[in-house]
């Protein structure tokens, strides 16, 4: 005859039992014993099962197995076992940068998330957070899928996991934050503004204008996380095509004073860190006369006195200097075409030229009214033109030819 079978027995609720004092103020959330009773003298197999039905999700047991014969019990082993949820967690993925992307997740009975994410040029990362947390060291304009668990981590170190909730994240690319502005006039802000830019960014603008005018840039709105020596956030604007040109100027904190080039470019940089993050900027570009100027070689290059030239006469209450510096030799300056008002001894507008890099040198020519004046050529690398209106009349201008010699 086969062995007897063990009969189990289930005990509504023991009042006799006592909760485990080793979890301190931990209790049951459900109180049920299960009796495992095993009949006869026969032989018993070492092992018996129980399934426990219509437990809680996400929610945690005690268990305690004990030993009885008769009127007497051992005290028993107590462990603790975690429900998984029924649902996958809800979470929210932002400020997707180059680098980095934010996850915020909702509120849990658990207290433990896992975020893993892989993409097919390296192996899966993982780590766990309490609600949010930045991913960061990634690779630019890569996919990366992105998967989401709640979970609880027992006295044993054991994580017990929930489903998994899934997405993809894309980094932004190099070229998406790199801009080439041309316009004379407009606006620049930094990503996502108004709203807080993201972490882990770096954008740049360079903006060009036409040879003999400058930029300028107005600050309408500033606000980047501030440190003593702008190391971390920071927004860096050079005088010239790139970081390799003079620093004008490096910006952090909540106010910025007008910034202008000495040349037909400028180029900025902005960096965020990892850490804290603000408003970001919005700032205003626009371009005027003037500015620093290179006779790099023996052909002519020219210059117009305002933007519109051909178009429309030129504004009153200008002031515009231009600084023509030859790279070797001395600087040639030849007018192709003039037109400014005509006034006695030139009170009104004007054009004057300098025999050097400031109005303290010789002055060598002083023009206005609509005959082209002589060929003007330096004594050293260095010529300075100063251009000058009042508020009556107005005419159409000049053009200006420029290049070095011997």
């Amino acid at each position: 005859s086969s062995p007897s079978l063990p009969s189990t027995e289930r005990i509504d609720k023991d009042e006799s039992a006592e909760s485990p004092q080793l979890f301190g103020k931990s209790r049951y959330l459900r109180s049920d014993d299960v009796l495992i009773n095993v009949n006869g003298s026969h032989v018993q197999s070492s092992v018996h099962s129980y399934t426990i039905e219509n437990l809680i999700p996400s929610s945690k047991r005690y268990i305690r197995v004990r030993s009885c014969c008769k009127d007497k019990c051992t005290p028993g082993i107590t462990t603790q076992v975690f429900t998984r949820p029924e649902q996958p967690v809800f979470f929210k993925v932002e400020n997707v940068s180059m680098t980095a992307f934010a996850v915020q997740i909702n509120p849990s009975t658990y207290n433990r998330f896992q975020v893993r994410y892989c993409n097919k040029y390296s192996s899966c990362k993982t780590l766990f957070t309490s609600g949010q947390a930045t991913v960061s060291n990634l690779t630019p304009n890569s996919t990366y899928d992105v998967e989401f668990r709640e979970g609880l981590k027992d006295v044993n170190g054991n994580v017990v996991l929930g489903p998994a909730a899934r997405t993809r994240v894309s980094t932004l690319s190099l070229a998406s934050c790199t801009h080439h502005i041309t316009s004379p006039a407009g606006i620049i802000t930094s990503p996502h503004y108004p709203d807080i830019y993201p972490n882990g960014v770096i954008c740049s603008w360079l903006i060009t204008t036409a040879v003999g005018e400058k930029i300028n840039l107005v600050f309408e709105d500033f606000d980047l996380e501030y440190s003593s020596m702008c190391e971390n956030d920071k927004l860096s604007v050079y005088d010239g095509y790139d970081s390799d040109a003079p620093l004008l100027a490096t910006l952090c904190g909540y106010q910025a004073l007008p910034i202008s080039s000495s040349s037909s470019q400028l180029y900025m940089v902005f960096e965020s860190d990892g850490e804290l993050r603000e408003k970001g900027f919005n700032v205003t570009h626009s371009t005027s006369c003037g500015g620093r100027v290179l006779a790099s070689g023996f052909n002519e290059q020219r210059i117009y006195s305002h933007a519109k030239y051909g178009e429309a006469y030129y504004s009153n209450h200008y002031d515009c200097e231009w600084l023509i510096q030859a790279k070797a030799g001395r600087v040639r300056l030849r007018f192709v075409a003039f037109g400014v008002e005509s006034c006695s001894k030139c009170k009104c507008d004007y054009v004057k030229v300098f025999d050097g890099d400031s109005a303290s040198s010789s002055l060598v020519g002083f023009f206005c009214g609509y005959n082209l004046p002589k060929v003007v050529t330096s004594t050293s690398s260095s010529l300075l033109i100063q251009f000058h209106t009042d508020h009556g009349s107005t005419a159409k201008g000049f053009v200006f030819a420029y290049s070095a010699v011997q």
